[in-house]
């Protein structure tokens, strides 16, 4: 099969809603340098925390293929199994979008989704004490996966402010997916 270009990509490929309706869901925490609720201490957010209540139903941005789905794997690293339960979208070759912190999983790796299928639902963990989902965007540079702001490929909210636009955080370079996400 052949891989559409960036010219010819399918714009229903294209992540470019919330995974969360977005009356029902309010961010807590931005792309970006911040405090770690945890630690304390600073850290880079390479994601979008919004708060919205437990079951709300988490839908696909754009269309792909599920490449994880289910509890983050011990191999991922500390950092990432933080993240609890997770679903991995591969939109195409060069883009991922990753949902963490979730109550349970609809669907599983393989199955292909369309924009607004359910991926499953907003959950809590230990490491997260407010329901919430962490939405996270990724683009290969075609040696590792690089963190870009989500609320850029939100365009039916307005999480994002015009400064942000213009001056966006730059996420550390040592900043990857794990191999299960990929």
């Amino acid at each position: 099969r052949k891989v559409a270009s960036a010219e010819t990509a399918d714009p229903a490929r294209i992540p470019s809603r919330s995974p969360i309706e977005p009356t029902s869901a309010v961010p807590i925490s931005a792309f970006g340098p911040r405090i770690s609720p945890l630690t304390h201490r600073p850290e880079f957010h390479a994601g979008l925390a919004l708060a919205a209540v437990a079951g709300t139903a988490v839908l696909a941005p754009a269309g792909g293929r599920v490449v994880f789905a289910g509890r983050v794997p011990g191999s991922a690293g500390a950092a990432w199994r933080t993240f609890g339960t997770v679903v991995v979208l591969a939109h195409d070759e060069k883009t991922r979008t990753l949902y963490g912190y979730l109550g349970s999983v609809r669907v599983r790796r393989g199955q292909a989704v369309l924009r607004g299928d359910t991926l499953g639902v907003v959950g809590a963990n230990r490491f997260s004490p407010t329901p919430q989902l962490h939405y996270g965007v990724y683009r290969s540079d075609g040696r590792r996966w690089l963190p870009v702001d989500p609320r850029l490929h939100v365009l039916d909210a307005e999480w994002i402010t015009p400064r942000e636009v213009r001056s966006p955080a730059t996420p550390p370079r040592d900043a990857d997916l794990p191999d299960a996400f990929r």
